[in-house]
């Protein structure tokens, strides 16, 4: 009597969109690996096997950042990776539109050149530290819930590099919470 019919379960007053015991349903349990977020039990454990769906599942727009005085070939990394999530919500953002991290957000380059990838990072010193000449780099975190995948590079070319892997997913086997990918020619100038 006390319950209403859309958070009542055998009596008890439950939040079918939080509660891991009754996500979605009354009885349907996540389990231990995985935890209830909008009625939907998903994997406490992020990995990049499961790109994109990890960070799409919630329902909300899925966040493409580049940092405000990124180069071009940023914003175009940043389109290869929109143009390659068909069917995905999602918006392209500046770094400075991005007001708080409680969100998913895939950030195109790094901490030196996007504010958002450092603030994933927390503000590395200095800014180019954990990325080398001649690697792409794509990097998964969680915070607070939420989902951060960097994309990036040393330079320029290696965030490109790291974009075209990400875009075409499809044909790599990605595993845990990092992928570096090595590749010649990277002479362009270090990112500050």
């Amino acid at each position: 009597e006390n319950c209403k019919y859309d958070n009542c379960c055998s009596g008890k007053i439950v939040d079918i969109k939080r509660d891991s015991q009754n996500c979605g349903d009354c009885g349907n349990n996540c389990g231990g690996n995985s935890k209830c977020e909008n009625g939907k039990c998903i994997s406490n454990v992020a990995d990049l096997s499961e790109y994109p769906s990890f960070l799409t599942n919630d329902g909300n727009y899925l966040m493409l950042v580049v940092g405000d005085k990124s180069s071009s070939i940023n914003v175009v990394s940043q389109t290869y990776i929109l143009t390659s999530l068909s069917g995905v919500i999602k918006k392209n953002k500046l770094a400075s539109e991005i007001t708080d991290l409680k969100q998913n957000i895939i950030s195109i380059g790094n901490p030196c050149v996007n504010e958002i990838s450092a603030k994933i990072m927390n503000n590395p010193e200095p800014c180019d530290k954990d990325f080398q000449r001649g690697k792409a780099y794509i990097k998964l975190y969680k915070n607070n819930g939420f989902y951060h995948l960097i994309v990036a590079g040393y330079t320029d070319l290696g965030t490109k590099k790291a974009a075209e892997i990400l875009a075409s997913y499809q044909n790599y086997k990605f595993e845990g919470d990092g992928y570096v990918f090595e590749f010649s020619g990277d002479i362009g100038e270090r990112l500050t």
